[in-house]
């Protein structure tokens, strides 16, 4: 987090500007590939029995979304996502 408060406070005068980094692509792979190995070691079942990690694998989730809808666009991700009702 501070890497990217470093990085919109001297390369950006409007942070809503900012698009994915190199830090965003980081964090997402750590923390799915963390959540990956942990529900590989304790079974799906015990994995989503704790509040704490269906809670990280919600927060991980919706990141792998938005990191997807920034990668392919706004547009098409819903044009995708309009399928899933």
């Amino acid at each position: 987090m501070l890497t990217r408060t470093a990085a919109i406070s001297v390369h950006m005068s409007n942070p809503l500007e900012l698009g994915v980094t190199w830090e965003t692509y980081a964090f997402v792979s750590f923390f799915t590939i963390e959540a990956c190995l942990k529900m590989f070691g304790m079974g799906t079942h015990d994995y989503f029995t704790s509040g704490w990690n269906c809670f990280d694998f919600i927060v991980t989730g919706v990141s792998l979304i938005g990191l997807a809808a920034e990668i392919l666009g706004h547009w098409s991700f819903l044009v995708v996502a309009r399928h899933l009702r």
